[in-house]
């Protein structure tokens, strides 16, 4: 049976993709069709080895405990080489028409000197290397429902950066965020923690 939307107005919420934290709500959908479903996440976030073993299938979107910062695990979206875009999409969360809300997250970038090339060595930083991301809001977990824009940026450096943004929904219900990740070329993105609350409650963050 599908979980209750998360109501902010109770207080601000986090997600920091913790052993904790209820990934049962939320869904990736990675290149080539490839879709990890909430309760697959929970079997992985117990597994360690599991996890390891995704990442060494890195395109796309996985869990890794590489740059978490703030936990065990972050939200790891990395590419390759190529073009890679790929879905992170949020459980389900209750917001009121007529309110403005707030939401915010935390992210990095790779660190480029550690980056290695096959028998080139270290890979310095290249233009052609870009790393984006989109947060957006829409009624269902696809592409396609993702009509709202809330903020896009780009990713670079390995030092943590917030972004926030604030928005409103044209009618009450349920809606879901989505982090959509996209990278040119090799590089990769780790996204800590996201929030969101009533505005102004992240004011000190």
């Amino acid at each position: 049976m599908a979980s209750q939307p998360v109501n902010v107005l109770d207080g601000i919420y986090v997600f920091a993709f913790r052993p904790d934290d209820n990934f049962s709500g939320v869904k990736i959908m990675n290149p080539g069709g490839r879709t990890i479903t909430g309760e697959q996440l929970e079997e992985l976030k117990t597994n360690p080895q599991a996890i390891k073993e995704l990442a060494r299938h890195p395109n796309g979107w996985h869990l890794s405990s590489h740059r978490s910062f703030v936990g065990p695990y972050a939200a790891r979206f990395a590419g390759q080489g190529g073009t890679i875009t790929g879905w992170l999409f949020s459980c389900a969360f209750y917001f009121e028409a007529g309110r403005d809300y707030e939401a915010a997250i935390y992210y990095c970038g790779d660190d480029t000197s550690t980056l290695k090339g096959a028998g080139a060595g270290v890979i310095p930083p290249h233009p052609m290397n870009q790393q984006r991301l989109q947060l957006r809001l829409g009624k269902s977990q696809t592409p396609e429902a993702m009509t709202q824009d809330i903020f896009e940026v780009g990713v670079s450096g390995p030092e943590p950066q917030v972004a926030k943004g604030v928005f409103s929904v044209p009618e009450t219900g349920s809606y879901h965020f989505s982090l959509q990740g996209h990278t040119t070329g090799l590089g990769a993105i780790s996204v800590l923690m996201n929030s969101g609350s009533p505005r102004g409650a992240l004011a000190d963050f």
